[in-house]
């Protein structure tokens, strides 16, 4: 009866250990998931970031060109 009683207390030991090991496992890889998810978040920011700030010089010259557009019809002679 002990023999089967340690036998027992070890199953039980070793499932917990096990268990431990398959909680850290899935935590290291939800922490990698994550990681990835951020960096891949960060890249796109940056790509908006990018995309903002050429579509803000597209407006600068479309104000550029419009203001020297009005300023040639000013100074076109009426007919």
């Amino acid at each position: 009866m002990k023999k089967f009683f340690g036998i027992a207390v070890l199953s039980v030991a070793l499932f917990s250990c096990n268990a431990e090991k398959s909680n850290e496992t899935t935590t290291e890889e939800a922490a990698v998931e994550a990681t990835v998810a951020a960096e891949e978040a960060t890249v796109a920011a940056e790509e908006a970031a990018v995309a903002a700030e050429e579509a803000a010089t597209s407006a600068e010259e479309a104000a550029v060109a419009a203001e020297e557009a009005t300023v040639a019809a000013e100074e076109a002679p009426a007919n």
